[in-house]
């Protein structure tokens, strides 16, 4: 298990950031993501792996001026 923007969620061994953004349906270009309070690069949601108990936080990225 896994939390994610506080909820308990069950992920797969090998799961990357990048693998639970499309499995929200959710545009990697418009978020950022933590892990364990850190960003994860853009160019690592690929490659960064889920482990069990991390906590994720996914934040919807807003620009304007």
């Amino acid at each position: 298990m896994i939390k994610v923007n506080g909820e308990l969620t069950k992920h797969q061994p090998g799961m990357t950031v990048l693998d639970l953004l499309k499995e929200r349906d959710l545009d990697p270009e418009g978020y950022t993501v933590m892990v364990n309070g850190k960003i994860v690069a853009w160019e690592q949601l690929a490659k960064h792996e889920l482990q069990v108990d991390d906590d994720v936080r996914i934040m919807f990225l807003i620009s304007g001026g």
